[in-house]
């Protein structure tokens, strides 16, 4: 995923420390209204990306989220637990302990 969101120029909008845009108003240069929809649309189209990888189940989970680095965060979290999970495994295979698949 991250792969194909750096060639699509879009992994940049899942940035934690990406800053927010002001809010629109009225002296917003044509600059700064331009820059503003490409984000939109670049958040739009990642989401998008994301939530077509998704097995349908976890679609439905994450359908609800609208902003993209809302749905990495929690990716991260959970693949950081599926982590966690694959080491616990690795050490009772260690210990010779079996484990159903």
């Amino acid at each position: 995923m991250k792969f194909l969101l750096t060639a699509l120029k879009l992994f940049y909008v899942l940035d934690l420390n990406l800053m927010h845009f002001p809010t629109a108003s009225n002296e917003d240069t044509d600059e700064i209204k331009a820059q503003r929809k490409k984000r939109e649309e670049d958040e739009l189209i990642c989401r998008g990306h994301i939530l077509n990888t998704l097995l349908d189940r976890l679609y439905d989970l994450y359908t609800s989220m609208k902003s993209p680095k809302e749905i990495g965060m929690l990716w991260r979290q959970i693949l950081d637990q599926v982590h966690e999970i694959q080491i616990l495994v690795n050490k009772l295979r260690d210990l010779s302990i079996n484990i159903p698949e």
